[in-house]
């Protein structure tokens, strides 16, 4: 199994799946680790970790598909 270290800095999904992308890796885990003091301010390190297949989200492509689903249903309602 390949694997690609994120940076010790807290990176969202985005950001990973950017780099597993650029590094063409298209099977595998990407992990993520960084130190999480939400809690009582004592840090704690945390681990992330994200399975291949990976795919950079598309929201304008997301928000078209869920509109369509909406509108449809709002035309079968008044039918």
């Amino acid at each position: 199994m390949d694997s690609l270290p994120a940076s010790n800095t807290q990176v969202g999904y985005t950001g990973l799946v950017n780099k597993a992308c650029k590094c063409g890796l298209t099977e595998g885990t990407v992990i993520n680790f960084y130190l999480d003091n939400a809690l009582y301010g004592v840090p704690v390190e945390r681990t992330v970790e994200y399975e291949a297949p990976y795919f950079k989200p598309d929201r304008a492509e997301d928000y078209c598909v869920a509109w369509g689903i909406f509108e449809n249903e709002i035309i079968s309602r008044e039918n």
